[in-house]
């Protein structure tokens, strides 16, 4: 009688634990607490843009690099359009910088007309033919090139592959390493000029301390957000059916 009670304890305790693992909280699992934490670290950033904004409006200097902070989300926002886009789009390679001496550069669409038949991107040069070498290698440069730049005359010529699913995951790693990166090149050049122009004009250390910290601060919290804008980018682009 006593070796059936506990071998019917020991199954209830079985069934218990079975349930108990099947019961277990969702919020305990992996998927849930990367989700979580994504919510928090947006909320993070939520707040230092809102602390940001405040200052602004208090810190001339602030609200000027700002300004022109806003200005380079719209041109990452574009940028990351042309570059994710199923279509070819003409303006990746019209808005590529060509060098024409040691200290001007130039939009390749300036100096070049350039047109799309089928999946043949052509850049005539006719216009600006010594500046071909010098157009070829940015465009090679650029990222905005999947295959070799071929040049018949004054004219590049550039096959565009279709877009296969190694093409599409290139162009989400092109965004993060090459996209990305310019625009925090832009954000250092914002929080440079700014925080030159405070360093001239305040009068105390403390202000002009104070006021780097803020700049420094939002350089940070943009790039922080848009570092989130280009993975998000990337993998809406992965997701998308051809």
């Amino acid at each position: 009688m006593l070796s059936r009670t506990i071998t019917r304890c020991k199954l209830l305790g079985s069934v218990k634990e079975s349930l108990a693992l099947r019961l277990r909280p969702i919020h305990t699992t992996a998927i849930v607490q990367k989700v979580r934490k994504n919510e928090n670290k947006d909320k993070k950033v939520d707040a230092a843009m809102h602390h940001a904004a405040q200052v602004a409006s208090k810190n001339e200097f602030v609200s000027g690099a700002l300004k022109e902070m806003d200005d380079c989300d719209k041109i990452l926002e574009d940028e990351l359009g042309k570059r994710f886009s199923f279509r070819i789009d003409t303006r990746i390679y019209e808005d590529i910088l060509v060098p024409t001496n040691e200290k001007e550069l130039a939009r390749l669409g300036n100096i070049a007309r350039i047109s799309v038949k089928e999946r043949t991107v052509s850049i005539n040069m006719s216009q600006s033919p010594t500046l071909i070498k010098e157009a070829k290698l940015a465009l090679q440069k650029s990222g905005a090139v999947a295959s070799a730049v071929q040049q018949e005359g004054v004219c590049l010529y550039i096959q565009v592959p279709r877009m296969s699913r190694e093409r599409r995951e290139q162009l989400a790693t092109d965004a993060e390493k090459i996209v990305f990166n310019q625009y925090k090149d832009e954000l250092n050049k914002i929080f440079a000029k700014w925080d030159k122009k405070a360093t001239a004009s305040l009068k105390t250390n403390d202000e002009r301390v104070y006021t780097r910290t803020q700049l420094l601060d939002l350089k940070k919290v943009r790039e922080a957000k848009a570092h989130g804008v280009v993975k998000a980018k990337a993998a809406e682009h992965l997701r998308e059916v051809i």
